[in-house]
This record gives C-alpha cells, structure tokens and sequence, in this order.
C-alpha cells in the first residue's frame, strides 16, 4: 500500500463526509450531527449549482434522527472520530464541533465547541444523526 495515497484518500473522504454532514446540520437546523462515512454513498455524479434535499436523501443510505443529548454522549462519541482502540476503521462526519485533542492525555478529548460555544456541563443538545449509529452501529454504542 502507498500510505500517503491511502491518509490523502481518507483525509478527502473526510473532508466530503463533513460536508454532508454540515448540510444535514443545515437542513435539520441542529446544533450538531454525526453521521457513521459508511452510509454516505452515491452512485451518480452530482451536478453544479443548487444542492436540494431530495439529492441528499439520495447521498445518505440511512433515515436520519433528530435527538436530544447530553454533553457526555457527545464527548464520548468524540473519542471514536479519531480511530481510538475499539474503533477500527470507523469515523463519523461531524458538524457543528469543534474540540481539542491531545492522545498523550486522559482523556483525550480536552476541549469540545459546539456552535463556537465551550460545551456546557448537563445540558442537552439537539442532534441529527443517521438510524444506523443511533442504534449502536459501527461500535457507537453511546448513542443508544
């Protein structure tokens, strides 16, 4: 394997999952959402100018959730973005945070922004993310 073709691919799929993921945040009018990279997915070329909503429900193979949470779940959940242990391979599009993120720490996840706001302790933020990882899929089991 070429690892730096292999990071630039995984970096740009990243880069296009957040995207998605910004316009779920958009269209749900959240304050953040998570979707697991494995269902955004299409199968066409998407053509320029006005991106609509049924174009969207065409990229993402999954029916989306709107939810509150806790600040915990979402720090928890933080910690699986980054491919920790017990994550292999699994990364979710994120919209709407901003956080820190130190591996020599515990824990590592050391400053979380949503909205350009520092996380606030027991409050409970309205989040879209996608059936799938709502259940438990791909080892989210926070969000269940």
């Amino acid at each position: 394997y070429n690892c730096k073709l292999v990071l630039h691919k995984l970096e740009q799929n990243k880069k296009y999952g957040d995207f998605v993921a910004d316009l779920v945040r958009a269209y749900y009018d959240v304050d953040c959402s998570f979707l697991n990279a494995g269902s955004i997915r299409i199968d066409a070329l998407v053509p320029a100018g006005e991106l609509r909503y049924s174009m969207l429900s065409n990229i993402i193979n999954d029916s989306m959730i709107v939810m509150e949470m806790l600040e915990t779940y979402i720090i928890c959940s933080l910690h699986a973005v980054d491919g920790l242990p017990g994550f292999p391979g699994s990364f979710l599009a994120i919209s709407g945070i901003r956080y820190t993120f130190d591996i020599n720490k515990t824990p590592r996840v050391q400053e979380v922004y949503i909205n350009n706001d520092l996380l606030i302790e027991n409050k409970k933020y309205m989040v879209a993310l996608n059936s799938y990882i709502s259940k438990g899929g791909d080892g989210f089991d926070m969000f269940k």
